[in-house]
């Protein structure tokens, strides 16, 4: 009976997870503030010791990302991001497209170990999922617990739905930011056209078209 409760509590988190990470998808636009707020929900629910998510650009660089250890989030850049996408883990992931559940972290190759003061890393269950949009991979989302066996299939499941949700806010960000830039040219074409209707020589209009473009 205690099972059974236990459970149906963690399928009642499994739900109010991908129910608040919905909501604030749709109320934030920021890709940067969408990765961190899903990478703090997702590493809080599932009792993560660590995580990351990152995303990519078309040509494999990682563009945007957040990482978080112990419940906090880590000042990082992009640059520092990358060697996380060329090796280990999240690397087989992002060149298979396949999610992963590794439940022994020190008997499986595909994770890269790093040591901290001499010490080898204490992770042991992982889980890794790929990020989707318009059926590309444009990213990898990763939750990491100290103890071995501590996630199954049903955690498994569960990442690659937030996964899911983690590639429409990709998607949207970067629709947004493409739309941005249209409405940018667009202006700046329109006050080149106004110039050059209100200059009659033509070497000042050629000078200041150049400056505003």
């Amino acid at each position: 009976m205690k099972e059974d409760t236990s459970i149906s509590r963690r399928t009642e988190a499994s739900l109010d997870l991908l129910y608040t990470i919905s909501r604030e998808l749709a109320a934030q636009i920021d890709l940067s503030e969408v990765l961190t707020r899903i990478l703090q929900l997702t590493a809080e629910t599932m009792e993560a010791a660590s995580g990351g998510i990152l995303v990519l650009d078309e040509s494999g660089e990682v563009t945007e990302g957040a990482l978080i250890v112990d419940g906090t989030v880590l000042d990082h850049t992009a640059s520092q991001l990358k060697d996380t996408v060329r090796s280990g883990l999240a690397g087989w992931v992002l060149q298979e497209c396949e999610p992963a559940l590794v439940t022994n972290t020190h008997d499986d190759e595909r994770w890269m170990r790093r040591e901290k003061n001499g010490v080898d890393d204490v992770a042991r269950s992982a889980i890794c999922v790929p990020l989707q949009a318009r059926e590309r991979v444009v990213g990898v989302l990763t939750m990491v617990h100290p103890e071995r066996d501590y996630y199954g299939e049903d955690d498994l499941a569960l990442l690659g739905a937030i996964a899911d949700q983690a590639g429409i806010a990709v998607e949207k960000a970067r629709l947004f930011a493409a739309e941005r830039e249209r409405h940018r040219l667009a202006l700046t074409l329109q006050e080149v056209a106004r110039t050059i209707n209100s200059l009659l020589d033509p070497g000042v209009v050629f000078d200041t078209v150049l400056e505003q473009l």
